[in-house]
């Protein structure tokens, strides 16, 4: 925990500085809000879509610097969204579904080789190996991301990139595993009984 605010804090201070005001994580969270929670979110599934809207134009005619102008955005987005992820908490649901089904769903492109069997098959190399040391933390990392992508939005596969090789490596593990005890169990059922060598 330590090791991650060491090098996370300053960044959050960079930002603030920058930005001159209390945005420790930036502007882009904010920007995008409604391509998570909105009526273009629900247009497009959850997914993420480019918002070149959202009063651009009035914001601009007001001849600010970049920055100002884009902190102004971020704010107006975040508001706007907020507001409509409290008058539509049904919609809100829903979208949380189908950002994390966007993620997981099985689809052929190459931010998916593993396609459809990488979740379903680390979920049984999970129980596999649930008494395992590290098994755990796997399973507990894959949860916080897939929350996180509930929360925000989906970018057709790209936010589970993150824990494939971990997956991966379980699902190895745990077929290694798999084939040592059938290996174990063959050769105790037809092993030949060993003769003394002194008959």
């Amino acid at each position: 925990m330590l090791a991650a605010l060491v090098i996370i804090v300053p960044w959050w201070i960079r930002n603030t500085v920058v930005l001159d005001t209390f945005m420790p994580l930036g502007t882009q969270g904010a920007l995008n809000m409604p391509a998570g929670f909105g009526p273009l979110a629900l247009q497009f599934e959850g997914v993420w879509s480019s918002n070149p809207g959202d009063d651009w134009a009035r914001i601009d005619e007001l001849k600010l610097d970049p920055v100002t102008a884009e902190v102004r955005v971020a704010r107006l987005r975040s508001r706007a969204t907020l507001e409509w992820m409290r008058a539509h908490p049904q919609e809100v649901a829903r979208l949380m579904v189908l950002h994390v089904w966007q993620e997981i769903r099985p689809r052929n492109s190459p931010y998916h080789p593993t396609d459809a069997w990488l979740l379903p098959m680390a979920a049984l190399a999970a129980w596999v190996l649930r008494r395992s040391p590290g098994v755990s933390v796997i399973v507990a990392v894959t949860a916080v991301n897939l929350a996180g992508i509930a929360l925000t939005w989906s970018v057709a596969g790209r936010f589970m990139a993150p824990v494939q090789p971990m997956l991966a490596a379980l699902v190895g593990a745990a077929l290694v595993v798999v084939l040592g005890r059938a290996a174990a169990a063959f050769r105790s059922r037809y092993a030949r009984p060993q003769r003394n060598a002194s008959a």
